[in-house]
């Protein structure tokens, strides 16, 4: 199943003109060391689960059919650098630009480049509804950017989150190009999302920019882009921030449609997020 969905997805976005031949050159680097690894852990867990074999304590025959629940699942897969997944360079360059001590992991020490983006619980903004982040990311060929956009309460954290907004929202930036064909098809687009982590009742839905309020004449604003990281009404939530590792100042993740991280950079950084997406991206 994840190889098919690894290959279709980018067989598809190809077809459809919106990404580059190139990216199918991925595949095989992305899902061979998996494959490898897969028939290196038959073997492993023939030897822990034969009887004949006895190689294995209790201990560490759980250990083993641990690592058989999370291989069968895909969820701890970890793509190593390509053109879809950002490299360390591209980190540096990014630590360099923003003027910042620290690699660029640490705007979310808790997600991992490669890996699948990890689920957590937010509100929605304009009604306080619980949502699991996975949900807002299915898997229908769109990329998605999420723009955590840090306590924006804060006057000058909320100038940084308008920059980052009007750059995205621009109609010369890639992702305002890709967006203006999504009536043809969705692959290629890129989903934008703003999560913050304000009080909610202390932010105006309309003072943010129009990116993440988007606007349809027939079916009016679009109210599902925005979510705080708030305790809800029935006591979940609250504590997406501090389990990414993201501090309120912020920052951006770009996940694919298979929702694994490509790309992770600070408020400042998306002219490098557009030369990351440029890469394989037909709209650059």
């Amino acid at each position: 199943m994840n190889d098919s969905y690894n290959l279709g997805w980018k067989i598809a976005s190809v077809v459809l003109g919106t990404l580059k031949p190139e990216i199918l050159t991925t595949y095989q680097m992305e899902r061979l060391p998996v494959a490898l690894q897969l028939l290196s852990f038959d073997k492993t867990i023939y030897d822990a689960i034969c009887p004949k074999s006895r190689k294995y304590s209790k201990d560490q025959l759980v250990d083993v059919l641990r690592q058989e629940n999370t291989s069968a699942s895909g969820l701890f897969i970890i793509y190593s650098e390509n053109m879809t997944i950002s490299t360390q360079f591209e980190n540096e360059k990014q630590r360099k630009t923003e003027n910042v001590n620290h690699q660029i992991s640490c705007l979310a020490s808790k997600v991992t480049i490669g890996g699948r983006f990890p689920d957590q619980v937010v509100i929605r903004h304009s009604d306080s509804r619980p949502c699991h982040m996975l949900d807002l990311l299915p898997g229908s060929g769109q990329w998605h950017l999420l723009v955590f956009g840090g306590n924006i309460a804060d006057k000058t954290q909320m100038a940084r989150l308008r920059s980052a907004g009007h750059f995205l929202g621009h109609e010369r930036s890639i992702f305002f190009k890709a967006n203006r064909e999504r009536l043809k098809t969705a692959f290629g687009s890129f989903e934008v999302f703003l999560i913050h982590s304000a009080v909610r009742h202390n932010i105006e839905l309309f003072d943010l920019p129009r990116v993440f309020l988007p606007f349809d004449e027939t079916y009016g604003y679009d109210y599902s882009k925005v979510y705080a990281d708030n305790v809800s009404y029935q006591g979940c939530g609250g504590s997406a921030y501090s389990n990414y590792g993201i501090s309120n100042d912020g920052c951006i993740i770009l996940v694919r449609p298979d929702q694994h991280v490509a790309f992770i950079c600070g408020l400042e950084g998306t002219s490098l997020l557009e030369e990351f997406v440029s890469r394989f991206h037909y709209m650059a």
